[in-house]
């Protein structure tokens, strides 16, 4: 089987907040109003950050006709349990049987996501694929 590692640029920022988040201006941002901002996106800071990306994350593989594995909600299969994904926090792993089926679903992840992964033997991450 082919072995594709893969990381997730600026995850948390892809997660979709659920309530309204008001937080102070940014050091170096602060002028004599004392504004406040209203976050449009997840923070890496926020504590339902990490829930806010996995919902993402997971929302989009389904669409792309992976699940998640019953007993590990961090492990996906396609339909045909050909391909795997395994994700930690930002960082994945993909496995399967078939190099450009992968390049394929790395393309679609890559677009909703920007991702860079291994793509060969020397083991550097790069976005060569697609430039």
């Amino acid at each position: 089987m082919e072995v594709i590692i893969f990381d997730i640029k600026t995850a948390f920022l892809h997660g979709d907040l659920e309530e309204q988040i008001f937080m102070e201006q940014p050091e170096g941002f602060k002028d004599k109003l004392s504004h406040v901002c209203l976050l449009k996106k997840s923070l890496y800071c926020l504590k339902q950050a990490p829930k806010n990306w996995d919902a993402k994350f997971t929302s989009f593989l389904k669409m792309v006709n992976f699940e998640p594995a019953n007993d590990n909600p961090c492990i996906y299969y396609d339909n045909e349990r050909n391909n795997i994904i395994v994700l930690h926090v930002d960082n994945g792993l993909m496995i399967g049987r078939n190099k450009a089926t992968m390049m394929k679903i790395l393309k679609e992840l890559h677009k909703e996501f920007n991702i860079t992964f291994d793509s060969g033997e020397d083991g550097s991450f790069t976005y060569s694929a697609w430039k």
